[in-house]
């Protein structure tokens, strides 16, 4: 990693900083997940195709980051969170780009026809989704906060309370995916056969995208109790 690149002006500062900027990606790339699934959703090709683009980009930009994350982290003894948690987010927050990006591309080869049933629903959960992301990264960006006040004090209570939130909101986005897979169930009679099941694909997609928003909580909440 050149010394002059903006990733070696992350590293010189914290190891933090590099960890929050990753998942600034991640989260842009579960957003633009999003929006491509409303733009599949409304048949709109050139919008699909815009979004693929920057998803593909913050997605080899965060591969990036976590690749020389990893390369660089330091192991001695100073680091004010132990270096196999912060891995260990690090590898969660990776999982939530794959996740976006494996699902970006399956919806780039075969056309969306969700019931219009069901599109009351499937929207409602996309919307979910992406106050997930927006929730996480906000806990993220608090960790600079948290080494200043030695993981104590009023502002781990807030991100305690913020983490909660996000466990609430990850049960929230559950139930909605598992109302949107009866509301499919009962609209099988209007789509083809493989099309419900490409539904079905999207919306366990979306629901481990979830888990992996609340895998990330933990690794969190984890790191306050050091």
């Amino acid at each position: 990693m050149a010394v002059g690149s903006p990733l070696g002006k992350l590293f010189g500062t914290s190891p933090i900083k590099p960890l929050q900027h990753h998942m600034q990606l991640a989260g842009r790339a579960a957003e633009l997940l999003c929006h491509l699934v409303e733009a599949a959703l409304d048949g709109n090709q050139a919008r699909m195709d815009a979004l693929a683009l920057e998803l593909e980009a913050a997605a080899r930009e965060a591969q990036t980051v976590a690749t020389e994350l990893r390369r660089h982290l330091p192991r001695g003894l100073f680091l004010a969170m132990p270096r196999p948690d912060l891995l260990h987010l690090l590898s969660a927050q990776q999982q939530l780009v794959d996740g976006a990006r494996r699902t970006a591309r399956s919806l780039l080869f075969r056309p969306l026809a969700v019931p219009g049933t069901a599109r009351k629903s499937m929207d409602s959960l996309l919307k979910r989704s992406e106050a997930l992301a927006g929730l996480v990264l906000e806990v993220i960006e608090s960790t600079d906060e948290l080494l200043e006040t030695g993981f104590a004090g009023a502002e781990a209570r807030r991100v305690e309370r913020q983490l909660d939130s996000l466990r609430r909101r990850v049960q929230q986005s559950d139930r909605q995916a598992d109302k949107l897979r009866e509301m499919l169930l009962r609209s099988e009679g209007e789509s083809a056969p493989l099309d419900s099941a490409f539904n079905y694909q999207l919306v366990d997609a979306l629901d481990a995208l979830a888990a992996i928003y609340s895998e990330i909580g933990e690794r969190l909440r984890l790191l306050l109790a050091h």
